[in-house]
């Protein structure tokens, strides 16, 4: 029976994300051609094995397993001749280190001309570059990595390392196109479910006395595609592009200022899609906010704003702090002024990795402290399955994002069924329900959210149904008690969205 392999799913995609710039990700792992830990920790067996093949990717275990490093090559292997072999489309690259997670690890030849760039011999298992720079050594069970043909590596690479594992694949194997989903949804169950969608958001009535609308916050890092989802679900409601949000790729954020924005629907183009009775602005706003940087968020802001205590349009800066003399500052702000449910947004493919996951585990600890549910929508899913470029409303069903939102959870602490997987509109010339369906998911899992948030001020404060309205002055003094809050949650809001 064929091993299989140590890779899990989510190190295949990040392995092919690497490897590969248009062709990345596959969900069944191929079995690999040799497999030490099976086949044995020799030279001789690594070149019966993978000599015959055009082209292999090389992967390593090593320090038990925590770190994974590899290299990929054109050129066959030979275990004939003593000899370095030219390859400019070699490579070699890093998965994790210590454990962590390394994006963006490939590691380019220094001169793609190099007549280096690995070398055969029936004495050595794979080696690469004159250094060598990556000379698997399969008898001794160790790794050399000297930095000479190729680039540095992003994170330092310990030499003379004890290997737990290497397998070898062949290239075509290993970055095979994607097979398509099966059974993909079919268009009459999409435009069934969109109508459905957006009737449940229309129907929602906010169950609190003197509240109009729900209030999310849209949180996440800098190019994580916030602004992006905005724009999308303005499209939704328009039933046509919108360009009402700044949108791009920058890895500052573009968006400086905190933007309370209601979603108002074409009526006549819902009446159109058979909904009718569709309010001109729906119960629930959307509030757009800076990114989380090396800049933002230096000063504690994160508090403030679920606060209610930051006013529209208000203009950040990221050389001071939020307080009672910054510009239209809420001093005693009520129930409709502060956050009801949180979407934070996050690039899938950057879920997982520990700064990300440190600052999303920091901030659900002040929204937790104030009740206020958060849901974690991983953004670009397409960059982690390229299948869902095309099929993006079929991210339930790929097993790399049910891998990732596994992991996601055990990283960030946010509950699996409060993590969901979307594509925002990127380069689309038309409207697609494929692209809409999930984030109207999004948007009616947070109207839910919104909803448990004052359900949970109902129970806490013991107010009656029928007197919700006098709970707006009791806010008052629980608001202002918030704003002069402990010493420890003055330290957490400052922490916050920095804690990268």
């Amino acid at each position: 029976m064929a091993a299989r392999s140590r890779l899990s799913k989510t190190e295949f995609a990040q392995a092919r994300g690497v490897l590969g710039e248009k062709v990345k990700h596959l969900s069944k792992i191929p079995i690999p051609m040799f497999k030490a830990t099976v086949d044995g920790f020799n030279n001789q067996t690594f070149h019966q094995k993978c000599d015959s093949s055009p082209g292999t990717v090389v992967i390593a275990w090593v320090d038990q397993g925590n770190t994974i490093v590899g290299g990929r090559t054109s050129v066959r292997w030979n275990a004939v001749s003593q000899q370095f072999a030219p390859d400019p489309t070699a490579s070699l690259f890093q998965l994790k280190s210590n454990g962590t997670i390394v994006p963006d690890g490939k590691i380019l030849l220094k001169d793609p001309s190099a007549s280096q760039a690995i070398y055969c011999d029936p004495r050595y298992g794979p080696a690469f570059g004159s250094g060598h720079d990556l000379h698997v050594k399969l008898n001794a069970k160790r790794i050399q990595f000297v930095a000479a043909t190729y680039m540095s590596p992003k994170q330092p690479l310990a030499t003379n390392s004890e290997m737990v594992e290497v397998e070898v694949f062949s290239a075509d194997d290993f970055l095979a196109n994607p097979d398509r989903f099966e059974n993909v949804i079919d268009a009459a169950t999409l435009k069934r479910e969109h109508s459905e969608l957006l009737a449940e958001l229309a129907e929602f009535e906010v169950p609190f006395d003197g509240v109009r609308s729900a209030n999310v916050l849209l949180f996440g890092h800098a190019g994580a595609g916030k602004s992006s989802f905005l724009r999308c679900a303005d499209t939704i409601m328009q039933s046509r592009f919108s360009y009402m949000a700044d949108t791009g790729t920058a890895t500052a954020s573009l968006t400086r200022k905190l933007r309370k924005l209601s979603l108002r629907p074409n009526v006549k183009s819902m009446e159109k899609l058979g909904l009718k009775d569709i309010p001109a602005e729906l119960p629930i706003r959307l509030w757009d906010t800076m990114g989380w940087s090396d800049t933002a968020y230096q000063h504690g802001e994160i508090c403030p704003i679920l606060d209610g205590h930051v006013p529209n349009n208000f203009i950040f800066d990221d050389t001071t702090s939020i307080s009672p003399r910054s510009p239209g500052y809420v001093r005693n702000p009520e129930v409709k002024d502060t956050v009801h449910a949180i979407l934070v947004l996050v690039a899938a493919s950057e879920v997982c990795t520990d700064d990300v996951a440190a600052t999303i585990k920091t901030n659900l600890a002040l929204t937790r402290r104030r009740d206020i549910r958060t849901i974690l929508v991983l953004t670009k899913i397409d960059e982690v399955d390229e299948r869902l470029a095309e099929e993006p409303h079929m991210g339930d069903h790929s097993e790399i994002v049910d891998e990732l939102v596994t992991a996601a959870a055990a990283a960030t602490g946010v509950a699996t069924d409060d993590i969901l997987a979307i594509k925002n509109y990127t380069k689309e010339r038309s409207t697609s329900l494929k692209v809409e369906v999930p984030v109207l998911k999004v948007l009616v899992r947070a109207m839910y959210a919104a909803h448990d948030y004052f359900r949970n001020l109902a129970d806490t404060d013991s107010v009656p149904q029928e007197n919700h309205a006098s709970w707006g002055r009791q806010s008052k003094r629980r608001r202002k008690g918030n704003a002069n809050s402990s010493s420890a949650d003055r330290t957490a809001c400052a922490a916050g969205a920095s804690s990268h």
